[in-house]
């Protein structure tokens, strides 16, 4: 399973990042499945500024 957690506020939030972290913790610990997260944040800014910089 994987988790996409892509968040766009002016300011990571630890707490939304605990949030997805816990779930995968107690996905992990109810299915035995392997979980992939991927925190995508500062890519995306720095792909939207590329984006902006070359118009």
């Amino acid at each position: 399973m994987k988790i996409l957690i892509n968040m766009l506020n002016d300011k990571s939030n630890i707490q939304e990042e605990m949030v997805a972290f816990n779930f995968s913790i107690n996905r992990v610990k109810n299915t035995n499945e392997e979980i992939e997260m991927l925190f995508l944040e500062q890519a995306v800014r720095a792909l939207n500024r590329k984006q902006a910089n070359s118009k």
